[in-house]
């Protein structure tokens, strides 16, 4: 997966030994928009959608992943993720993946930078903050 081509090969095993693999149906919903969201996903095989209302935001294909921003927020989803096609995703539990992502820095960090684009501002917003040193 693309996702993981940087990171280092024990963070791979681990990501690997925590994810479980489901299956989803055509047109099956994944998240509901509104939906506390308690796993991480990347899709694995199929293509799912990203639709908010009517309108399909994104397609999302193998490699590409959902539900960090709410995970990382601790928000419910802002979207419905539905499957276009039968599909498998691999997912992780919320507090898996939490504890996944505080032990590999470097996961955290690209996250954090995919995620804030996704957003189209950061994602944990550092206002006030000064790393001043007096």
């Amino acid at each position: 997966i693309s996702f993981c081509r940087n990171w280092h090969p024990q963070a791979i095993a681990r990501f690997a030994n925590l994810a479980s693999v489901v299956t989803f149906n055509e047109n099956q919903v994944i998240v509901s928009q509104k939906q506390d969201t308690q796993q991480f996903y990347v899709v694995y095989e199929g293509q799912v959608a990203v639709k908010r209302g009517n309108r399909i935001r994104a397609r999302l294909r193998p490699g590409a992943y959902f539900g960090e921003v709410s995970i990382l927020q601790n928000s419910s989803a802002m979207m419905d993720i539905i499957s276009r096609q039968p599909s498998r995703c691999l997912m992780i539990s919320k507090s898996d993946f939490l504890r996944f992502v505080t032990h590999n820095p470097f996961v955290s960090l690209q996250l954090e930078h995919i995620s804030s684009k996704r957003l189209g501002r950061p994602i944990f917003p550092l206002k006030g903050i000064s790393f001043e040193v007096r």
